[in-house]
C-alpha cells in the first residue's frame, strides 16, 4: 500500500472541504462506537454487531490516521463492565 506524501497530507489538512469530510467521518466513527441500540437482539447477534461496528470504526480511524491524532479509548474498568452487565441483564 502506498503512503501519502507529507506535502499532500499538509495540503489536505488545510483544505476546508476536506476538514468537513473529516468531521463527517469522525461523527460516523462515534456512531459506530455507540452500543445503545442492541435491545431486542440475542447475545450472539449483539456481539456480532458490536464486533463488526468495532472493525468498521477501526478501519475508518486507520484511514484518517495521517490527519487526526486519535486518542485510544482506555479499557473499561471492572466497575464499568459490571454496571453495563447489570443494565442489560447479563
Amino acid at each position: 500500500m502506498s503512503s501519502l506524501s507529507p506535502d499532500l497530507i499538509k495540503q489536505l489538512k488545510d483544505d476546508g472541504l476536506f476538514k468537513q469530510f473529516q468531521e463527517f467521518i469522525i461523527e460516523k466513527i462515534e456512531e459506530l462506537e455507540l452500543i445503545g441500540d442492541l435491545e431486542g437482539l440475542k447475545n450472539e447477534e449483539a456481539g456480532e454487531l458490536v464486533r463488526s461496528r468495532s472493525l468498521a470504526a477501526k478501519k475508518l480511524r486507520e484511514l484518517l490516521s495521517p490527519f487526526v491524532d486519535f486518542r485510544e479509548k482506555s479499557e473499561p474498568t471492572v466497575e464499568q463492565v459490571q454496571k453495563a452487565k447489570d443494565k442489560h441483564g447479563l
